[in-house]
C-alpha cells in the first residue's frame, strides 16, 4: 500500500511526512520550553528565596485569608519566643495570640495592616514594640502585596538604633537642662550658614526680653536694628585667637534710662565636618553696674566736698610703699614713694610725719591727725593730715 502510495502520489506522501516531522519537532521544542521554563521558575524562586534569607528583615507571607504561608530569615528573630518556625505556619493571627499572649497588642497592629494590603492591594509601613522577658524591642515593619491575591510582611529588628536615639535623646534634654539652667545667657550662631541662629537657652531670653532672637534666621533677616553693630563683632571675633567681650546696654521704652546692662563674651570654634560656630555667653551685670554708678556718684559728691574744703584724698600702700591719689593732687603725687615725699617734708618735721605711719603700720594706732609743713614750690606750707589705716581682704 505504501509503496503504491509513494508511487502514485509522491507529492501528497511527501507533505504527509514533512508534517509529521513539523509536529514532532514542535512538541519536542514545547517539551523543552516548558522544561526550561520550570527551571528557570526553580532557579529564580531559590535565588529570591536566597536573597530574602540573605536580607535583616524576618518575611512571612500571607494568603488571602490571613493564614501563614511560609517564614523565611527568621533565625534569631526575637518574635518568635523560643519555639519552632513550624509551629507559626498554618496558623492565623488570631491563632498565633492564643499560644503568645504577649503578642496579642502586637496581632492587633499587623492585622490592621495586612488586611489594608490584602484588600486594597497597598504597601504599609508600621512601627511595632514588642516585649519579651520584661524588655521592650523594637521593629520596623511593612506589608506589601505578594502574587495576585497574598501579602508579605517585612519584619526588621530596629532595637539598637532605638535604644541609642533614646540615649541620645535623654542626653540632649539632661544637656539641655543644665544649659538652661545656667546662671549665664548662651547663644550659638552658625557662621557656614550666614550667620543663622542655631541655639540659645532660656536664660538668654530672660536677659534679652526686648530682642526677638529666632532659629534659623540671623540678624539682619529678623531685622534687628543692632545687625550690623553684630555683624561686626562676630567678624571681629573670627579673626581672633583669643574671646573678645562687648557691653550691652538696655533702656526703658518710657523714660529713655539704662534699665539693665550684660557683657557679651563670644568666640569661635569648628566641628568635625567642618562648620564654623559662633558661641556667646551673656552675663547680667545690671548689679555691678547699678554699684559702679553708685560709687561714681560718691565720688562725684565726694569731690565737691573736698573742693568746697580745699582738699585732698588718696592711700598709701605699705607693701610697694607708693601713694595713690583719689583726687586733687596736693602733696602726694600719683605712684610718688614715701621716700621721695618725705623729701618735701620740713626737717624739723620729718620725724613726726614718719612717726605717724610707723605707728599705724605696727597697728599702735589706727588713726593719726597731725600738723606738717610740706614743701610747695620752693616754699613750705602748713597741711593738716588725718591718716587711718585699712586693710584689704588679702590682709
Amino acid at each position: 500500500m505504501l509503496p503504491f502510495l509513494v508511487a502514485t502520489r509522491p507529492i501528497e506522501v511527501a507533505l504527509l511526512v514533512l508534517a509529521i516531522l513539523i509536529i514532532l519537532l514542535l512538541g519536542w521544542t514545547i517539551v523543552r520550553l516548558k522544561r526550561n521554563r520550570i527551571h528557570s521558575y526553580h532557579t529564580a524562586s531559590a535565588w529570591m528565596l536566597d536573597l530574602l534569607e540573605s536580607m535583616p528583615e524576618m518575611v512571612i507571607i500571607f494568603d488571602s485569608s490571613e493564614r501563614i504561608m511560609e517564614i523565611v530569615n527568621s533565625k534569631g528573630s526575637r518574635l518568635h519566643y523560643g519555639y519552632p518556625i513550624e509551629t507559626y505556619v498554618g496558623m492565623t493571627l488570631d491563632e498565633l495570640t492564643e499560644i503568645e499572649d504577649q503578642f496579642k497588642d502586637v496581632a492587633v497592629v499587623i492585622r490592621q495592616n495586612l488586611q489594608a494590603t490584602l484588600t486594597n492591594r497597598q504597601t504599609c509601613d508600621f512601627d511595632l514594640e514588642v516585649t519579651k522577658d520584661g524588655r521592650k524591642y523594637y521593629k520596623h515593619s511593612r506589608t506589601a502585596p505578594f502574587g495576585k491575591t497574598d501579602a508579605i510582611y517585612y519584619s526588621q529588628d530596629i532595637t539598637s538604633r532605638v535604644e541609642a536615639e533614646k540615649e541620645i535623646s535623654r542626653l540632649k534634654t539632661f544637656l539641655q537642662t543644665i544649659v538652661d539652667n545656667l546662671p549665664v545667657g548662651v547663644m550659638v550662631k552658625n557662621t557656614s550658614d550666614d550667620f543663622r541662629y542655631y541655639f540659645h537657652n532660656k536664660k538668654l531670653l530672660e536677659l534679652f526680653p526686648e530682642r526677638t532672637i529666632q532659629l534659623g534666621l540671623n540678624d539682619f533677616e529678623a531685622n534687628d536694628p543692632d545687625a550690623e553693630k553684630l555683624r561686626k563683632e562676630d567678624l571681629l571675633v573670627l579673626n581672633s585667637d583669643q574671646p573678645l567681650t562687648f557691653e550691652r546696654f538696655f533702656y526703658n521704652s518710657e523714660t529713655g534710662a539704662p534699665s539693665h546692662w550684660a557683657d557679651a563674651t563670644k568666640s569661635h570654634f569648628s566641628d568635625n565636618e567642618g562648620n564654623c560656630f559662633i558661641i556667646t555667653t551673656v552675663v547680667d551685670t545690671t548689679e555691678i553696674r547699678k554699684k559702679q554708678l553708685e560709687l561714681e556718684s560718691t565720688r562725684r559728691h565726694l569731690s565737691q566736698a573736698l573742693d568746697v574744703g580745699n582738699l585732698g584724698a588718696g592711700t598709701y600702700d605699705v607693701a610697694s610703699r607708693q601713694f595713690k591719689s583719689f583726687y586733687k593732687q596736693l602733696v602726694a603725687k600719683e605712684g610718688m614713694l614715701f621716700d621721695e615725699l618725705i623729701e618735701t617734708v620740713h626737717p624739723q618735721d620729718r620725724a613726726l610725719y614718719a612717726g605717724v605711719f610707723n605707728r599705724l603700720i605696727s597697728g599702735l594706732t589706727d588713726k593719726e591727725r597731725e600738723r606738717v609743713r610740706f614743701r610747695i614750690d620752693g616754699f613750705y606750707v602748713w597741711y593738716e593730715i588725718f591718716v587711718m589705716s585699712l586693710k584689704d581682704e588679702d590682709g
